[in-house]
């Protein structure tokens, strides 16, 4: 199986949600690759084809910060939809586990 080819990265602040609110029951680790949720005037547009990069893990419940890179079979639409600011939602399958804000874009 072929290494992805990223096209874009995107610096965040994450907030997981807790256990109890529906979020997951284990950390999110460095190498997740989750679903991206991101609503727009057009309506709610799923991404996947990426992976989180981070320094250490997120419980279920807190907050840190990681970097989100994109495929580049993606990476147009990523640019289209997200800017500095953007909230937007990470999921597995149709559960959101954490909400994500754009603090950085890497080309």
């Amino acid at each position: 199986m072929s290494q992805p080819r990223f096209g874009v990265t995107l610096d965040l602040h994450l907030d997981v949600r807790a256990t109890d609110t529906g979020g997951r029951s284990r950390p999110i680790v460095d190498g997740y690759r989750p679903l991206c949720i991101v609503d727009s005037l057009n309506g709610e547009t799923v991404v996947g084809l990426c992976e989180l990069h981070l320094d250490s893990p997120i419980s279920p419940g807190e907050s840190g910060v990681g970097r989100l890179s994109f495929d580049v079979a993606v990476s147009d639409t990523v640019r289209a939809l997200l800017r500095v600011g953007s909230t937007f939602d990470l999921a597995e399958g149709q559960t959101v586990v954490a909400a994500a804000e754009v603090q950085g874009i890497d080309p």
